[in-house]
């Protein structure tokens, strides 16, 4: 099946490449992903400034892992 550009990647799918703290608004997280040599960015937002420094710290250290290793992961 051929893959049109505008066709999005759904699931737990791609390579977690580079995590960031959006500065303006200390409670969103952007990630950016890589998916069949493509590269997606999204985002992450939460009411409580110190939870996302906390999910921005996990997530951090695991860039270059698999999405889906990382959304199984157990949670303190």
């Amino acid at each position: 099946m051929e893959q049109n550009q505008y066709d999005l990647p759904s699931g737990e799918v791609g390579i977690l490449k580079e995590v960031l703290m959006n500065d303006a608004f200390n409670s969103e997280v952007f990630l950016i992903i890589e998916h069949d040599g493509r590269g997606y960015i999204g985002s992450l937002t939460f009411e409580d400034s110190w939870f996302c420094s906390q999910v921005y710290s996990l997530l951090k250290g695991h860039v270059g892992r698999q999405i889906k290793e990382i959304g199984s992961l157990e949670l303190p």
